[in-house]
């Protein structure tokens, strides 16, 4: 099984602003995107029954420009050879012909909700970053593949793939 996170995170429609998560250790758990172009920082918030803040995860703007408003988007997303609920998470950092997504898995690890991807990881929008098994018996990991722009090329020539496992 295959989960495309980048993909599942950023292009959810409508965004997922806010949704109740039943996490392993926790119970029910509010998990909001927030953030307001640069005055506050963009983050992920996951909030006990009674509002207690149990993680915090935030996003690093590109340079000085600032992500776009309701940039952080996330997805809770089932893969078949993990227990529990994963939740991908990504910011859009939009560009003109082409921009910046960066993309993190937000899990339970020995009780424990943790950034699973650190740092997150950098796509562009024709790439993406995909949680599965890469092969028998193997261990879940991340593929990442992206976009390159070679020199001289225009929007609709073939271009190449970087990748990394």
């Amino acid at each position: 099984m295959l989960a495309m996170l980048t993909v599942s995170a950023a292009y959810a429609e409508p965004p997922n602003k806010s949704e109740l998560v039943q996490l392993p250790g926790y119970g029910s758990v509010n998990v909001s995107a927030e953030g307001d172009n640069d005055k506050i920082p963009l983050h992920l918030v996951f909030k006990d029954a009674k509002g207690g803040t149990l993680a915090d995860i935030h996003f690093n703007p590109w340079g000085d420009v600032p992500y776009e408003h309701d940039a952080v988007r996330f997805e809770v997303i089932h893969v078949d050879s993990i227990e529990m609920p994963l939740i991908a998470a990504t910011a859009i950092d939009p560009g003109a012909s082409d921009g910046r997504l960066e993309s993190t898995i937000i899990g339970v690890v020995d009780g424990k909700l943790t950034d699973l991807l650190s740092p997150h990881g950098d796509t562009n929008y024709e790439g993406d970053l995909c949680l599965g098994t890469y092969g028998l018996n193997h261990a879940p990991g991340i593929f990442k593949i992206n976009f390159v722009w070679g020199q001289g090329e225009g929007h609709f020539q073939p271009h190449r793939f970087e990748y990394a496992l």
